[in-house]
């Protein structure tokens, strides 16, 4: 599409008045054409970080390709830019300052709470506050665990509950046999409590004559 077509459809446009286009999709740019109901429909669309779309484009080589990507960054939100946004422009300005795309940008709890948005309803003086997490808190993450390893974690959870089995406890047991007698215990269990309430139930039934 030749810029002189693009600035008479323009002049008509301002005009009033109509206009053709006569629009060949291998001969030009398809990012000029788009439907009106489409662009509307777009405005309104919500996107947000780490959002997956996709978009299709038609090419020589073949009738439609499609285009994936990924959103990573999101514009700036204001009165100026979206006039007549139902959104107090403060709230869009703390929004943007948390949806920021790196985390070191991102603000924490007590600068969010201090923010002028928050103006009236938040003291930062009177909120709670903690020091970070240690490091240390979290080195599980970095063990190398093996599977003796877990097999002694699962046996450490089944004596929480069932501390009866500590005497049962090997170098090397097998976890199934474990299970197993767990299974057994909790079974046997049940049936002592179920077992009067069956019985009443079948003398409700089934009365015992003298």
């Amino acid at each position: 599409m030749h810029i002189g077509i693009l600035a008479a459809a323009a002049h008509a446009n301002a005009n009033s008045s109509p206009f053709t286009i006569f629009f060949n999709p291998r001969a030009s740019p398809s990012e000029f054409v788009v439907p009106l109901a489409k662009y509307n429909k777009a405005l309104y669309s919500q996107v947000s970080l780490g959002m997956r779309f996709r978009m299709m484009f038609e090419t020589e080589d073949c009738g439609v390709r499609r285009y994936m990507g990924t959103v990573t960054g999101i514009s700036d939100l204001d009165p100026v830019r979206w006039k007549g946004s139902q959104w107090h422009p403060l709230a869009l300005r703390l929004l943007y300052r948390l949806l920021a795309f790196d985390p070191k940008d991102r603000p924490a709890a007590e600068e969010a709470l201090a923010d002028p948005y928050f103006y009236g309803l938040a003291n930062v003086e009177r909120e709670p506050s903690t020091q970070p997490i240690p490091k240390l808190e979290f080195e599980f993450e970095r063990r190398k665990i093996m599977k003796e390893d877990v097999r002694e974690l699962i046996y450490k959870e089944i004596l929480e509950y069932h501390p009866q089995m500590l005497p049962y406890k090997v170098l090397h047991f097998d976890i199934r046999c474990v299970l197993c007698w767990v299974t057994f215990l909790f079974q046997r269990e049940r049936e002592r409590v179920l077992a009067p309430k069956e019985e009443n139930n079948l003398q409700l039934l089934w009365p015992r004559h003298p």
